[in-house]
């Protein structure tokens, strides 16, 4: 009996040990090789999403935390040109709240922004259902709590905080390969350019409801801690949504209205203002409706860079000497513009 003791002992301890090591190897490649300094440098999906990186340190006025809603329709450029503010997206395919809750912190050590913006698109897995009444039974939503407690993305999101290796783990192929960034990356402050133009027709969309879609107890959690850390570090807060007619609806906009006030910050939704902006379904999308392309992205961008003068009392710095590379920003930008159309104007007459 003592000597299976043993064994079993003897076997824990390997384990245990192997788990150490793992750790310990898993956190000595995050932080030597595959570090969030150069994701801004390599080609993955979270190059643009850690541009600032790049950027001189406390220049940042506006961070904007979120998913492809967000860097499809927010070009900092056309920010800088309307209002003189410095802003960024710190947006990623997929982003979930808990996610940007750890992309904040980093964020942190190195900008001191005036406003977060989150979009409020990731807080939602699943798309809306129109005609659907969302009042739920007491029993069901305790369920539905239950179930999201126990998500499995909340440990994907811990892991990949803790090791960034899980982030950037194709990094090992620039290990041995020297892999070029394109300059529109680094020049777009974490916007993604697409010229692609995908008309759809707009039909039943944002009609008033009285009902709301609430989100569930998990991402209410998720975002809640985003606003308090926020807060600790008297940072103004806007929660934001982008135009996409596949996954807003009325009743989520009646939802996020009212937990902006609980809250005490302020909610922009775009889908609400598609006649004020002209905003159109024939020419500023590039996928029938979800993301926006450059042509929506140029209207709803200089709105938000009016809305965050005006409302937040953010500084014009344009003509200041410290931010004139924001300068050289435009022009480099405007060049991977001028190529994408090029391009486009080829493919379009080469098809016909």
């Amino acid at each position: 009996m003592k000597i299976m003791e043993k064994k079993e002992i003897k076997g824990a301890v390997k384990i245990l040990v192997f788990f150490v090591v793992l750790a310990i190897v898993l956190q000595v490649l995050s932080q030597a090789v595959f570090t969030k300094g150069d994701a801004a440098t390599y080609n993955n999906k979270y190059a643009n999403a850690y541009s600032y990186m790049l950027e001189p340190e406390n220049t940042i006025q506006v961070a904007a935390f979120g998913n492809s809603d967000l860097y499809s329709a927010i070009a900092p450029t056309v920010v800088w040109q309307t209002a003189g503010i410095t802003s960024t997206n710190v947006a990623s395919p997929l982003q979930s709240v808990r996610q940007s809750y750890m992309m904040l912190e980093q964020f942190l050590k190195k900008q001191s922004p005036q406003v977060v913006v989150i979009e409020t698109d990731m807080l939602y897995k699943h798309q809306p259902d129109r005609d659907r009444d969302y009042s739920k039974e007491q029993g069901e939503q305790a369920l539905d709590t239950l179930f999201d407690m126990t998500d499995a993305e909340r440990m994907d999101d811990f892991i990949k905080s803790r090791f960034s290796i899980f982030v950037f783990h194709d990094k090992w192929k620039a290990l041995f390969k020297t892999q070029k960034m394109a300059e529109r990356d680094l020049a777009s402050h974490g916007y993604h350019l697409s010229l692609k133009v995908k008309p759809f027709k707009l039909e039943d969309f944002m009609k008033k409801s009285d009902n709301l879609d609430t989100m569930t107890y998990v991402q209410e959690q998720g975002i809640t801690d985003v606003i308090n850390l926020c807060k600790s570090k008297g940072i103004q807060v806007l929660l934001m949504e982008m135009p996409s007619m596949n996954s807003w609806s009325y009743e989520r906009h009646n939802a996020m209205e009212a937990f902006a006030k609980a809250q005490g910050v302020r909610f922009l939704d775009f889908n609400v203002l598609w006649d004020e902006l002209g905003i159109s379904e024939k020419t500023d999308f590039r996928d029938r409706g979800n993301h926006m392309n450059y042509y929506g992205a140029q209207k709803v961008s200089a709105y938000y860079g009016e809305y965050l003068a005006q409302e937040f009392g953010l500084e014009d710095l344009r003509g200041n000497a410290d931010y004139s590379f924001w300068d050289d920003s435009i022009a480099e930008f405007q060049k991977a513009v001028d190529d994408s159309e090029a391009d486009k104007a080829q493919k379009d007459k080469k098809n016909g």
